[in-house]
């Protein structure tokens, strides 16, 4: 049987399950939109923007585990998805980038052709995990399974494919059992799972008198959270999370604190005189304990699927690479009938939860009601994708989360203009789930072009758009280092206009008391709806 390089190409995606791709057609990739047609099990999102559709890609894989990919033309395009997958790489994301190149006798050549660059893929190498180039059209589908499964082999994180455009052209005899045999990762790709030091990890929770669990992202993607949980209530240990592994144990148990970014968190007695830190599936990012100094005195237990991680900001006492699903349901298997009651612990996590509220509503009354109904909603299962604007690193903080997948935020890369696009994939990987995009003025017009494609797309999306005409974040970081700010006042358009001209339904909040009226009406509703909040108030984080 005859197929084209493109046609193989969409068969390779069809055969990994992929039912969604994000991308904008162009002169070089358009076999492969042409290819797609003939596919009626893959969705192709076309986005007004490169950026947009890598967003897009990202939020899909966070909200659903399964890797996002994109398709670009190479060169301009390929390039705005660069920002994306630098987001994708510093939290963990498994997206999937297929791009082309100029035609294989060309590449580095820089003769001019339309978008060529002189080194493409080297461009790519500090954002993603592993880069591909295409050497033959018969090589595609081997390379498109290979790619794919690395998104997700080992610690998540991005791959780059370039595909020169005359295999794409190309057409070439292809058995069908050809696409049978399975490609394998390189050895040298893979984790190897070693467990040796289980043994020593469970002495030293039987030896400890305060233990603390620290779960991360990797409890996620494992998940590892039913587990963490008859974990931490064995051996009455409290449970904090990382920003992005918010949702690995459902806040109202009595045994979840918060997360470690929340300053009342950060600097509680339940971490400085916890003996004994058992830290699962969290790389201990600088941009987690940082600003906070977040005071880790106890001998510390580091479960990780990355290698790197293990002991590079704290010192470890026992260090495994390994699955934090694997690795803790061992742990729990050989501490066997053994157990630890201590009865003061679950009064010392109500006691700290009370004062993360108290402090809520001391410092942002308007947002605590806010938050009210934005929990509620999350404890519905509901997807909140927030931008990274102060309302955003409030949520991060103080918002308790129930479920995992559910607070979708880009905590390390730290990108403006995620949140909408984000959104618009999670909505595309939960369709039966209500998904709200948090954003600010500042955020939403980095890529507001996108209500384009949620509206065209028909799915029912809701914004909150906190406004509060600047930069806000940069400018309370200005205002305490320099005492004014400089170069953060915006001039916004109206956005309940700019909202009515894509055809979304805007809506003002006039008084924060209104919200929770004005937000029980629009959830849910059909379509893209926005609520717009006034929010000078937001004035600190």
């Amino acid at each position: 049987m005859k197929k084209t390089g493109a046609q193989l190409l969409v068969d390779a995606l069809v055969k990994e399950s992929v039912d969604v791709v994000f991308g904008i057609p162009g002169i070089q990739n358009m076999d492969i939109y042409d290819a797609l047609e003939d596919v009626d099990s893959i969705i192709s999102v076309v986005a007004r923007h490169e950026q947009g559709a890598g967003y897009m890609a990202d939020g899909y894989a966070r909200a659903s585990g399964k890797p996002g990919v994109v398709i670009t033309v190479p060169g301009p395009g390929a390039l705005n998805a660069i920002t994306p997958l630098g987001e994708a790489y510093s939290d963990s994301s498994p997206v999937l980038l297929i791009t082309v190149e100029v035609a294989s006798t060309e590449i580095s050549h820089k003769r001019g052709y339309l978008h060529e660059m002189k080194d493409q893929m080297a461009t790519f190498k500090s954002v993603v995990k592993k880069t591909y180039r295409v050497t033959s059209a018969k090589e595609i589908p081997t390379i498109i399974q290979k790619a794919y499964k690395q998104t997700i082999d080992g610690r998540p994180r991005p791959v780059y494919v370039e595909i020169p455009i005359d295999f794409l052209k190309e057409e070439i005899m292809f058995e069908e059992n050809e696409e049978d045999k399975p490609a394998k990762l390189d050895q040298t790709e893979t984790t190897a799972h070693k467990y040796a030091d289980i043994e020593k990890v469970v002495d030293l929770l039987k030896n400890a008198k305060r233990p603390l669990i620290y779960a991360g992202l990797g409890a996620i993607h494992s998940e590892a959270g039913d587990v963490i949980t008859r974990l931490a209530e064995k051996i009455s240990a409290p449970v904090i999370t990382t920003t992005k592994g918010k949702g690995v144990i459902p806040a109202d148990h009595f045994l979840a604190v918060g997360n470690s970014w929340c300053p009342v968190v950060g600097s509680s007695d339940i971490i400085k005189n916890a003996d004994l830190i058992l830290c699962i599936g969290t790389g201990l990012s600088a941009r987690t304990w940082l600003h906070n100094k977040l005071p880790l005195n106890g001998k510390i237990i580091h479960i990780d699927i990355d290698p790197e991680s293990i002991g590079k900001n704290f010192p470890v006492e026992v260090g495994i690479v390994g699955n934090a699903l694997e690795a803790t349901h061992l742990i729990l298997t050989e501490l066997g009938e053994w157990s630890r009651k201590d009865e003061t612990v679950t009064h010392k996590v109500k006691t700290l939860k009370n004062q993360i509220q108290q402090k809520l509503e001391q410092e942002q009354p308007e947002l605590n009601t806010i938050f009210k109904v934005l929990e509620k909603s999350l404890k519905n299962g509901d997807v909140l994708v927030s931008d990274l604007t102060l309302a955003g690193m409030w949520a991060a903080r103080y918002l308790p989360v129930y479920k995992p997948r559910t607070f979708l935020f880009p905590m390390e890369f730290g990108t403006l203009g995620f949140a909408l696009p984000a959104a618009i994939g999670a909505k595309l990987a939960e369709p039966q789930k209500n998904v709200i995009c948090l954003s600010g003025d500042g955020s939403f017009l980095f890529n507001s072009q996108e209500l384009s494609t949620a509206v065209k797309l028909g799915i029912d999306l809701l914004i909150l758009l906190f406004n509060d005409g600047r930069y806000g974040s940069v400018r309370v970081n200005q205002i305490r280092t320099f005492g004014r700010s400089s170069g953060t006042d915006l001039c916004n358009p109206d956005f309940i206009k700019l909202a009515d001209a894509y055809g979304v339904h805007g809506v003002r909040v006039e008084q924060i008391s209104d919200f929770k009226d004005i937000y029980g009406d629009l959830i849910n509703k059909k379509g893209v709806r926005l609520i717009e909040i006034p929010s000078e108030f937001l004035d600190s984080y």
